[in-house]
C-alpha cells in the first residue's frame, strides 16, 4: 500500500512538473528582469595629427573598469519555430571610460569619463534542446544606447565639463554570447556571457586638446549576465 501510494504522489508530481514545463514552453510573449556586471574600456586609433608629431603625446591607452546594469526582458517566441526567440532588454548601465596620455619626460594625464547609457538590444536567441531541466543557448544582436548623464574629469581634479564635448551621446554595438537555461519551478534563471564591439565613433567633431590625437573611439566590453523569467 505504501509502495503504491509512493508511486501514485511520484506519478503525479511528475506529471504535474510536465504541465507547468509545457505551459511555460507554450508561451510565445514572456517577461523577466536581468542584472548584469560588465568589464568594458575603449580603442583608440591614433589620428595624423598623432603621427605627425604635432604635440608632445606618446601614447594613449585605455584601462578597464567594471560597471554594472539592471533591465528589463520581453521575450517573443514564434509557432513554427520554437528554437528561436527575439529579445528586447531595456535597461540602464554605468561605464566608466579611462584614457591615459603619456607625454615627453614622463608626464602624464588621465581622462575618467564617467556614463549612465539607456540601452536597447535586439537579440536573437537560438535554444538548443532541453536536457532535464537545462539548455544551451546562443544570442547576438545590437544594442544601440543613448547617454542620460555623464561628466569627465581630469585625474587632477580640473573639471572639463559633461561627456558630450568629448564623446557622442549615442552608441551601437555588435553583442554576441552563450548562455544556460536553468528552470526551477517558479522562475527560469538563466547565467550569460556576452561580448560587445562598439561599431560607431564615439569622439566628437569637436576638437580639443585630448581628442586632437585621436581619430577613433570605439567601446568594447564583456559582460556575466543573469537573466530571471
Amino acid at each position: 500500500m505504501i509502495c503504491c501510494a509512493f508511486v501514485f504522489v511520484t506519478t503525479t508530481s511528475s506529471a504535474q512538473k510536465h504541465i507547468y514545463q509545457n505551459k511555460y514552453e507554450n508561451k510565445l510573449t514572456r517577461f523577466g528582469f536581468y542584472l548584469s556586471a560588465h568589464n568594458s574600456h575603449a580603442n583608440v586609433e591614433y589620428s595624423d595629427f598623432f603621427a605627425n608629431n604635432r604635440d608632445t603625446t606618446l601614447s594613449i591607452t585605455s584601462h578597464k573598469f567594471f560597471g554594472f546594469g539592471v533591465g528589463f526582458i520581453v521575450n517573443f517566441g514564434f509557432k513554427q519555430n520554437k528554437k528561436v526567440r527575439i529579445r528586447l532588454l531595456p535597461g540602464v548601465s554605468f561605464y566608466t571610460r579611462d584614457l591615459l596620455f603619456k607625454y615627453n619626460r614622463g608626464a602624464t594625464s588621465e581622462l575618467n569619463i564617467l556614463s549612465t547609457l539607456v540601452e536597447i538590444p535586439v537579440m536573437i536567441k537560438y535554444k538548443s534542446d532541453r536536457r532535464g531541466n537545462s539548455r544551451v543557448y546562443f544570442i547576438g544582436g545590437f544594442v544601440p544606447g543613448i547617454e542620460v548623464g555623464g561628466k569627465s574629469t581630469v585625474a587632477a581634479g580640473v573639471r572639463l565639463g559633461n561627456s558630450s564635448t568629448i564623446l557622442r551621446n549615442f552608441n551601437v554595438e555588435i553583442s554576441y554570447g552563450i548562455g544556460m537555461d536553468l528552470y526551477t519551478r517558479f522562475v527560469k534563471l538563466a547565467p550569460e556571457i556576452r561580448i560587445s564591439h562598439g561599431i560607431k565613433n564615439l569622439l566628437t567633431a569637436e576638437e580639443n586638446s585630448y581628442s586632437r590625437n585621436m581619430s577613433s573611439l570605439t567601446s568594447s566590453k564583456i559582460a556575466f549576465i543573469i537573466n530571471f523569467e
